[in-house]
């Protein structure tokens, strides 16, 4: 599968893999998929399933064996804008009500398209920013700090982290493209269905 293959209003899964594994999974709807953008949309409601210890306890980096959960609901909107070949995405984020939360700076192995939908694994580092894009701060700082300690991550990878969100970061305030449009104030197609989770999916 290219980039551009996928049409608006296309449901797929969005999966992240770590070393072959299904970390999440999420199903989306296709907002657009062209060789310079990729836009992906996972409503209020839907049913997603993620990572959690073989105890059943929520696991938020890869250091230990886990188990994808059974499924949850996902109680935000939010749109998902990548560019083909960087290692980060940046979503904006409503709560149920279209009450615009901020937006959040992923970083992240670039995504890549599959069969399914498409792939990508998360780098534990991210950054959320205001609405008004006047404030941001750096999340989840110590948890990398922890997961290079533990051989998950590289020291070289940890700084190609840092990097790729600072790079992300400076596009995004800059309002450069893809990120110069009004996604704020975007809204879904009315007929647009929520997309479902696959029965079996490895």
């Amino acid at each position: 599968m290219e980039f551009g293959a996928r049409k608006p209003g296309e449901h797929v899964v969005l999966r992240e893999v770590f070393h072959g594994k299904t970390w999440t999974l999420r199903p989306v709807t296709v907002v657009s998929d062209t060789p310079e953008t990729t836009v992906l949309f996972m409503p209020h409601g839907v049913s997603w399933r993620g990572a959690v210890t073989m105890a059943g306890e929520i696991l938020r980096v890869p250091w230990e064996p886990w188990e994808v959960a059974p499924p949850k609901l996902w109680e935000n909107h939010y749109l998902r804008i990548s560019v083909p070949g960087e290692d980060y995405s940046i979503a904006a984020i409503w709560h149920s009500s279209w009450r615009m939360f901020g937006w959040y700076l992923n970083i992240e192995e670039a995504l890549r398209p599959t069969q399914f939908g498409f792939d990508y694994m998360d780098w534990t580092l991210d950054v959320f920013i205001s609405r008004d894009r006047r404030f941001h701060t750096w999340k989840d700082e110590e948890e990398l700090e922890e997961a290079v300690r533990r051989g998950v991550y590289s020291p070289e990878l940890a700084v190609h982290i840092r990097e790729a969100g600072e790079r992300g970061l400076a596009r995004l305030l800059a309002g450069e493209s893809p990120f110069d449009e009004a996604w704020q104030d975007w809204r879904p197609d009315p007929g647009w269905t929520l997309p479902q989770l696959p029965e079996h999916f490895e």
